[in-house]
C-alpha cells in the first residue's frame, strides 16, 4: 500500500499533467509555420529540496506565448521493479 505521500505525490503530478496538455493542446492549434520558427527555454524541478528526490519535471516553454511546448516527468525509481 502507498503512503500519504505517495498519494499526495500522484495528485500533484495528476495536476501538472492535466495543466500541461491543456497548454499543449493550445500551443498545437497554432499553424505549422510558427511551430517552424519557435524560440523557447527549459526549466526543470525535483519534487523536493537536494538530491533526495526521487520525482522531477521539466518544461519547454514558448518564449513568444508562455505556452509549455513539451514536458517530461522523470523518476529515479522504477515502480514495476520495486514490486516484483
Amino acid at each position: 500500500m502507498g503512503s500519504v505521500r505517495d498519494g499526495w505525490i500522484m495528485h500533484i503530478l495528476w495536476h501538472l499533467k492535466t495543466y500541461l496538455r491543456k497548454s499543449t493542446e493550445k500551443l498545437k492549434m497554432r499553424t505549422r509555420m510558427e511551430l517552424k520558427s519557435q524560440d523557447g527555454t527549459f526549466d526543470g524541478t525535483w519534487l523536493t529540496r537536494g538530491h533526495t528526490s526521487l520525482i522531477g519535471v521539466g518544461c519547454v516553454i514558448d518564449m513568444l506565448t508562455g505556452y509549455v511546448v513539451d514536458f517530461k516527468v522523470m523518476s529515479k525509481v522504477c515502480r514495476h521493479c520495486s514490486v516484483a
